[in-house]
């Protein structure tokens, strides 16, 4: 059993079994020697293993992720308003939804699931809105500390860089929100 587990694992699984084997074996143990304790556990699970340069683990195909994935990965971690259009999104929002949701979590913690509540569905944009193009999004931000707010929109323009325009829209009001968006590279942009 022990051998299967050992060969499904990735240098990064033993490496870490590693490391807390040797701490549960020396609490006190002030520096942990990660390679001498990987051949120790290499070598005591695996028969004919005593030479570690011919020792090859199987590694396991890891299945990309396809863009229906990360779409169905936003549409789980994040609640949406039930009228919102989110189905036509551009793949680089979906990505990007991700990285505003793990913001979310950073400041509020991880029970916290953020409410989309625009994407390609609300009639008072403006014509020439990027919602309309299915590249942008928009997060309730509204009822929370400002200071919690000022933090969501800081970090996720800083993570999203200046492929995105991330921005606290209408602070205070009725219809304060975080707006997201995929810059057009056809538009011109200040930076």
């Amino acid at each position: 059993m022990l051998l299967k587990v050992l060969t499904s694992l990735n240098i990064a699984g033993l490496l870490f079994i590693a490391a807390y084997l040797s701490l549960k074996k020396d609490d006190k143990a002030e520096d942990v020697d990660v390679e001498e304790i990987v051949s120790e556990v290499v070598e005591e699970s695996l028969p004919n293993s005593r030479d570690s340069a011919k020792l090859e683990l199987p590694s396991k195909p890891v299945k990309p992720f396809t863009t229906g994935d990360v779409h169905n990965l936003l549409i789980a971690r994040t609640n949406q308003k039930r009228e919102i259009f989110i189905a036509g999104l551009r793949p680089e929002l979906d990505s990007a939804g991700l990285v505003v949701v793990s913001v979310f979590h950073e400041v509020l913690g991880d029970s916290y699931t953020p409410l989309i509540t625009s994407a390609n569905d609300y009639a008072h944009h403006k014509k020439t809105s990027a919602h309309y193009r299915n590249m942008a999004l928009d997060f309730r931000i509204k009822g929370m500390p400002m200071y919690k707010k000022q933090k969501i929109a800081k970090l996720s323009k800083e993570r999203l860089g200046k492929r995105f325009f991330v921005q606290h829209e209408f602070p205070g009001g009725e219809m304060e929100h975080l707006h997201i968006e995929l810059r057009d590279p056809a538009r011109s942009w200040d930076y």
